[in-house]
């Protein structure tokens, strides 16, 4: 069946088969290795905005505490924070900053007792939010040492009730394939807490659980989760009387193109949306999507909204040109086929048959270069 037809028109599996990559790939931002940059560092907000600086040096010790983990050749250099900051945009953190806390914490994190936890942001300086940013940044890089370091960064802030650090933790380890005894055994201690963050409402924690439970194929489920986690984010906004998602006015020329209200909101949406295809619920899955693309300004919920409006009509054009221009190679062909069937509409003398014809050229072109 050709991608030009109606969504409607469709099989469900169809359908789906094209919304559950994008909406694997939103829910993957989950992951402390992999986020949408720039999305979810607005949402972990420090106590306070302000920039932080830490000493460049590490202390001078008499005799070097026993049990160091890591040493200097462990801190990474000026050239990852910048690329990491860059993607990322943690308020309040320079790339300095960054550095010059790795370079501490490798100072006086060991593996015997726990009190060097709590003199990090006594003694240091270093919270848990900064704690929180360097692990993202860290566990994005493929570079097995820091991703080590970051690991470790996620699990001191988790040990000292950071929630988001527990959450994130909770969904790395919760969705890995397979599982040795360290990563069982940090799974067994972090559940009681990341229980208790569900148990509060938490937004980003209800996505995860979601996540967890669609992984082990109970869909119904996974979308009850989904759906609270949409009503808790709804009534924190109720009463702090911001706009709730859904009600925002916005359009493809003119998207609302807000922050998301928890990290994982993008991934939320989409998923929720593949979901309620496979179940048959098109209306509701296409609001979802809506939210997605038009508030959200995620590129791929462009295209597959493209694919549930009418066959060429102006609001699917619309749809896929934002996505093709957003970078959605998938729209390229769709996009030719329209301009080709826009002119074959036309009378051979219509001028405008050229322009079609030139446009249609121009998007196989793009299509047949990927």
């Amino acid at each position: 069946m050709s991608l030009i037809q109606s969504t409607a028109a469709l099989p469900k599996g169809q359908i789906v088969r094209w919304i559950v990559p994008a909406a694997v790939y939103c829910l993957c931002s989950t992951t402390p290795g992999f986020r949408i940059p720039g999305l979810w560092a607005r949402q972990i907000n420090p106590p306070q905005v302000r920039h932080r600086q830490y000493a460049a040096k590490p202390p001078k010790w008499r005799k070097p505490p026993e049990g160091l983990l890591f040493s200097q050749e462990d801190v990474p250099p000026l050239e990852l924070w910048e690329a990491g900051v860059a993607s990322f945009k943690p308020e309040g953190l320079t790339p300095e900053a960054c550095r010059d806390a790795a370079t501490q914490y490798c100072s006086i994190a060991i593996n015997t007792l726990s009190n060097w936890k709590g003199r990090l942001e006594r003694d240091y300086g270093i919270d848990n939010y900064t704690l929180h940013c360097m692990g993202v940044i860290l566990t994005h890089f493929p570079e097995v040492k820091f991703g080590r370091l970051g690991w470790h960064m996620f699990k001191t802030a988790s040990d000292l009730n950071y929630d988001p650090s527990t959450v994130s933790m909770m969904d790395f380890l919760s969705t890995l394939k397979s599982r040795g005894p360290e990563s069982e055994r940090q799974l067994k201690l972090i559940t009681p807490r990341f229980e208790k963050i569900l148990r509060s409402g938490d937004p980003e924690a209800l996505t995860v659980q979601g996540k967890i439970l669609l992984m082990r194929i109970k869909r119904q489920e996974a979308l009850g989760f989904f759906d609270r986690a949409i009503r808790a984010a709804a009534l924190k906004e109720q009463s702090t009387g911001t706009p709730t998602a859904g009600s925002v006015t916005a359009t493809v020329s003119a998207p609302a193109d807000r922050a998301p209200r928890w990290p994982s909101e993008a991934g939320c949406y989409m998923t929720r949306a593949a979901i309620l295809m496979e179940l048959g619920r098109i209306e509701e899955a296409k609001e979802a999507l809506k939210v997605a693309a038009l508030e959200l300004d995620i590129p791929a919920a462009y295209h597959l909204l493209s694919l549930a409006m009418p066959e060429g009509s102006q609001e699917q054009e619309e749809y896929l040109l934002k996505a093709a221009v957003s970078g959605i190679t998938q729209a390229f062909p769709h996009l030719a086929r329209l301009e080709a069937t826009k002119a074959i509409a036309l009378d051979p003398g219509d001028p405008r048959r050229k322009d079609h014809h030139i446009m249609a050229s121009q998007w196989d072109i793009l299509a047949n270069s990927q």
